[in-house]
């Protein structure tokens, strides 16, 4: 099981574009991806559940990725995180 922490830096919180963008490539993976905010939690396989979470601007979520290419999956995600979720800058 990989575990990653990140905090929103994007002021639309997580929209539609970066939530596209994070199911996109979860499901690149074999293994499966669960988001949790504020107790809630979602797969992340799912364009609509990612955005059922309400993440906000300076919300921390958590990516908990468990399956046989989890250590891949997880670096691929945290480069994606890094990068605000694709949206650059995160403004």
């Amino acid at each position: 099981m990989e575990t990653i922490a990140v905090i929103i830096k994007d002021e639309l919180g997580l929209h539609a574009k970066p939530a596209f963008r994070l199911a996109q490539l979860a499901n690149s993976f074999k293994s499966e991806l669960l988001i949790e905010n504020n107790e809630r939690k979602v797969n992340g396989k799912s364009v609509l559940e990612i955005l059922t979470l309400s993440a906000n601007k300076g919300s921390e979520i958590k990516l908990v990725i468990t399956g046989e290419d989890e250590k891949n999956a997880a670096d691929g995600l945290k480069k994606l995180l890094n990068d605000s979720l694709g949206e650059g800058n995160g403004k």
